[in-house]
């Protein structure tokens, strides 16, 4: 039987004869996961996104233009959802639907 195929245990055993050998690998290795094992996991592919460094400036208000677009923006939102009885799902399509306006509006100014 290869080391590939070796279940863990005899991994061990093998080691503990003298006999050289490599260590399991972790998909080999059957356990409990611990909490601060996952958390150190996903803390460091937190860190290594692209997102970070924006979205940290803006929730912290480092970049007030924008944080405060944003919080305008979703004011604006709140705000028509909630008095104006617009749904969500009107919302965004009314969102959608602009940059169609907006682009068919230009080609006729443009062209006339």
């Amino acid at each position: 039987m290869s080391e590939v195929e070796k279940k863990p245990e005899e991994v061990e055993q093998t080691q503990t004869k003298g006999e050289v050998s490599e260590k399991p690998s972790p998909a080999a290795t059957v356990g409990p996961v611990s909490l601060k094992s996952i958390w150190i996991e996903f803390k460091s592919a937190v860190e290594k996104s692209p997102f970070t460094k924006p979205s940290s400036e803006i929730l912290h208000w480092r970049d007030p233009v924008r944080s405060g677009l944003l919080f305008a923006i979703g004011n604006l939102f709140f705000f028509l959802i909630t008095i104006g009885a617009y749904s969500i799902v009107t919302l965004f399509l009314y969102l959608f639907l602009l940059p169609a306006a907006v682009s068919f509006a230009l080609t006729v100014a443009l062209h006339v």
